[in-house]
């Protein structure tokens, strides 16, 4: 997952995975975690395919990004530097 990441100017990376690939929603989260640790990243979103017909998304920040919001927007939810969605039939 991590192989994919794109980093925008303004500190936030973007990783997804194969299309043709289940993640488990623990691997995604891990991976979201470990986007951080990069420098520079200042929020990371990672996107990968779920059982179910599921898309998920798991956002991570280091407190200057609100991810909480962005997911709300999504259908999901969280907290300021920890937060989830699940799309469904994307």
């Amino acid at each position: 997952l991590i192989r994919t990441v794109k980093v925008e100017d303004n500190g936030i990376a973007i990783a997804h995975g194969s299309d043709d690939k289940i993640y488990h929603p623990v691997t995604v989260a891990q991976a979201a975690d470990e986007l951080l640790s990069l420098e520079g990243i200042e929020a990371s979103y990672v996107v990968a395919r779920r059982e179910d017909n599921l898309i998920g998304i798991s956002a991570r920040s280091l407190g200057s990004v609100n991810v909480q919001l962005t997911m709300e927007a999504l259908g999901g939810g969280g907290h300021l530097t920890n937060a989830a969605t699940q799309l469904k039939g994307v």
